[in-house]
């Protein structure tokens, strides 16, 4: 598999289970892609088998849904899935969190950012990852901006399953607009 959703969850799995009493806040725009995330945790957890032991023993709490996604490990790290949806990131307020991760924070309001980003301001260790298929100079791009912050940008055509016929077909389907934002970025 490969992706940001990927990247994002065994990025996500390492830290807690190598990092004791780590707190990491997901944050999406809808349930569907915090779901993806978190189950994709699921099954890379379920992957460990001999090396780790059973999911029973890694993970002593595992929450799905509404209104947000809890696994609490048995190191005492924790995962906490949020989503904006239409009523904001109001409830990621107070919320502590060693990394915050944003996934298609392009489909976030300012608002949301604002809620969010204020959780930077408890601790000078916080980390702040963000990735979003982008929708023009918006969140991504202004964050991008931030001489502090480092950017990674990733075509789909570096994916190790894209070819010429794909691409093809993506330029054969999609119009250009389309193509530059789900292909190109």
């Amino acid at each position: 598999r490969s992706g940001k959703t990927f990247s994002f969850a065994i990025s996500i799995l390492h830290r807690v289970m190598t990092t004791a009493n780590y707190k990491v806040m997901v944050v999406t725009p809808y349930d569907v892609q915090a779901a993806e995330i978190f189950n994709t945790i699921r099954d890379l957890v379920n992957l460990l088998g001999e090396t780790w032991g059973e999911y029973k023993d890694i993970i002593k709490r595992d929450i799905k849904g509404s209104p947000n996604h809890l696994m609490q490990f048995a190191n005492g790290s924790r995962i906490r899935g949020f989503t904006t949806g239409s009523s904001g990131a109001g409830p990621v307020r107070g919320q502590g969190a060693h990394l915050i991760v944003l996934d298609e924070v392009d489909y976030m309001t300012e608002s949301d950012l604002d809620s969010i980003l204020a959780i930077l301001a408890d601790n000078a260790d916080i980390e702040l990852w963000m990735a979003s298929t982008p929708k023009g100079k918006l969140i991504l791009h202004k964050m991008e901006q931030i001489a502090t912050y480092k950017s990674f940008h990733f075509p789909s055509f570096v994916l190790p399953h894209y070819n010429d016929d794909l691409d093809a077909d993506f330029k054969n389907q999609l119009t250009p607009t389309g193509y530059v934002q789900e292909v190109m970025a």
